[in-house]
């Protein structure tokens, strides 16, 4: 540490101090080369965690958006095939399906019964 940097008294519990010596000696560290090492990666950590924070929002928002694109589209698409086939087509599984063929490629037709 430079000895420009600030210095100040700092109150700590005697066993923190002995734990804190223990891994300043185990990281070939001063005292204060030890506490300004685990200070610093502390707020990092607190940086990091916001982050996280954010991006957990944001994917609860692209999720939210995806579950109600995907209702709207069973709603869309339950028109649809009751347009094609009257009232009585079951389009429990259509859905499903169509990501089906989108994945494996192989085509898939609505027909009653199917």
């Amino acid at each position: 540490m430079a000895r420009e940097d600030l210095h100040f008294r700092l109150r700590i519990p005697e066993d923190l101090k002995k734990r804190l010596e223990a891994h300043a000696d185990l990281n070939n560290r001063s005292m204060t080369a030890e506490i300004v090492v685990r200070l610093t990666e502390s707020v990092n950590d607190d940086a990091r965690l916001r982050l996280r924070d954010d991006e957990i929002k944001d994917l609860k928002l692209k999720l939210a958006y995806q579950e109600g694109m995907s209702a709207s589209l069973r709603n869309s698409l339950n028109i649809f095939m009751k347009h094609l086939g009257g009232t009585d087509v079951d389009t429990s599984g259509v859905l499903e399906k169509i990501i089906d063929e989108i994945k494996t490629g192989e085509p898939w037709h609505p027909v009653k019964g199917d």
